[in-house]
């Protein structure tokens, strides 16, 4: 299942795939692969995505805070204008 949240983090903050692969010195092949759900990431490389991010690592092994989070956030930003 793709990680909508990260890719939704990731582009809040301006950062393409490949400036997130490169700060977490990962490949953008293996980057990609994580953001799509296709690839599960270790502790070390959670953390690492998280830390040249900006977000908790552990984001990764919560996926229903995860996806509550994205959904609440839509519904707040949906009732806020």
């Amino acid at each position: 299942m793709r990680r909508v949240w990260l890719t939704r983090i990731r582009e809040a903050k301006g950062i393409s795939r490949a400036e997130a692969a490169k700060r977490s010195r990962l490949s953008k092949a293996f980057y990609d692969q994580i953001e799509n759900g296709t690839r599960n990431p270790s502790v070390d490389t959670a953390q690492r995505i998280a830390i040249a991010i900006g977000f908790d690592w552990t984001l990764f092994f919560t996926p229903n805070e995860c996806e509550s989070n994205t959904k609440r956030g839509e519904r707040d930003e949906a009732h806020a204008g």
